[in-house]
C-alpha cells in the first residue's frame, strides 16, 4: 500500500544533486522492486524534472535554480529527491515538464536501444515489443522518424493499436500472434516466452535488443546457426561510462521533441495521492504511453 508521508527534507551528497520536483515518471521495474521488497517502508524511485535545489560538494557543472531530469533510485515521489548527477541532464525552458520526464529515461533508452542494435540507413524493418508504454511508444516513433519503412508494434492487448497506428506503427500485433516477415532489429522489454518468439523472427544478421526484460535462456548455436544477434542495452551503464554520449543524446532528444519528430505519449498525469492506482495499471499494462504523477 502507498502512502504520502512528510519526511525531513534531504541534504545533497558528494556528487548528488537535491531536485525540487514538479512532476515523477511510474517505471515498471520500480514497481516490481516493491513487490519484492523485504524491508519497508520503501521509496520508490523513478524519473524526474524540477529544478536544482542543492549542489552536493565536488559536483560541478550545476548551479541552484537550473532546470534538470534525472533519474532517481529510490524518493522520486516526493517534493524534494536526491540524484546522483551523472545521471541528471540539463532540460531547456521550451520543454514541458511532461516531455522531459517521459523523454529522461524511456528517450535514452529507446534511442539507445535503437542505436546499439546498428539502426542504419538500410534498415528496413523494426520490431517493438511492449509497444504501448513509455519506451515502446518512443521507439515507435524514432524507428519512423529515421526512415525504417516498416515498424511492428507488439503489445499485450490490440486496443492499444490506434495510439500506436497514429505514432507511426505500420503493424500492430499481439503476444502470442505470429509476425511471419522477419525484421532486420527487434527491442524486447518482455522477455520470456515473447523473447523466444522475437528471436525466431529476425532476418539473417538480424539483431535483438534486449531492455529492462526478465531473461530467458538464449541458444548460442541457434544464433549461429540463422545467423542472429543478442545484445542488452541499459541507460545507467551509457551514462556512467560515456557520460558525454548520455548527455549528447540528451540534446538530441530535445531537439527532437522541438521539431516535432517525436511526441511523448503521455498516460496521466496523476496526482501524487494516486500514485498506487498508477501503479495498478502499468503492473497490468493497461498503460498507454508514459506514466506521469506530478506534484
Amino acid at each position: 500500500m502507498l502512502q504520502v508521508d512528510e519526511l525531513p527534507e534531504p541534504t545533497a551528497g558528494p556528487d548528488e544533486l537535491l531536485v525540487a520536483v514538479s512532476a515523477a515518471g511510474v517505471t515498471l521495474p520500480a514497481v516490481r522492486a516493491l513487490r519484492t521488497a523485504t524491508q519497508l517502508p520503501v521509496a520508490p524511485g523513478g524519473d524526474v524534472v524540477g529544478r536544482v535545489a542543492e549542489v552536493g560538494p565536488g559536483v560541478r557543472g550545476w548551479q541552484t535554480g537550473q532546470r534538470v531530469a534525472a533519474i532517481a533510485f529510490a524518493g522520486a515521489y516526493a517534493d524534494r529527491v536526491l540524484v546522483q548527477a551523472g545521471l541528471a541532464v540539463t532540460v531547456p525552458e521550451d520543454i514541458d515538464d511532461l516531455t522531459a520526464v517521459a523523454l529522461v529515461r524511456g528517450g535514452q533508452v529507446a534511442l539507445g536501444a535503437l542505436r546499439a542494435g546498428g539502426l542504419r540507413n538500410d534498415t528496413t524493418s523494426v520490431l517493438i515489443t511492449a509497444a504501448g508504454g513509455g519506451v515502446g511508444t518512443l521507439a515507435v516513433q524514432l524507428a519512423r522518424a529515421a526512415g525504417v519503412e516498416r515498424v511492428v508494434a507488439a503489445t499485450s492487448s490490440l486496443d492499444k493499436a490506434p495510439m500506436l497506428q497514429a505514432l507511426g506503427a505500420t503493424e500492430t500485433v499481439a503476444y502470442g500472434q505470429r509476425w511471419d516477415t522477419p525484421v532486420d532489429l527487434a527491442v524486447d522489454s518482455v522477455g520470456g516466452p515473447v523473447q523466444a518468439q522475437v528471436i525466431e523472427s529476425l532476418a539473417p544478421f538480424g539483431v535483438l535488443v534486449s531492455i529492462s526484460a526478465t531473461g530467458a535462456a538464449v541458444e548460442v548455436n541457434e544464433l549461429r546457426v540463422h545467423g542472429r544477434g543478442v545484445i542488452g542495452f541499459g541507460m545507467a551503464p551509457l551514462a556512467r561510462h560515456r557520460p558525454q554520449t548520455y548527455r549528447d543524446r540528451a540534446v538530441e532528444l530535445w531537439k527532437l521533441a522541438n521539431q516535432g519528430s517525436i511526441t511523448p505519449a503521455i498516460d496521466g498525469p496523476y496526482e501524487l495521492e494516486r500514485a498506487a492506482e498508477a501503479h495498478r495499471r502499468i503492473e497490468e499494462r493497461r498503460n498507454h504511453g508514459k506514466l506521469v504523477l506530478t506534484l
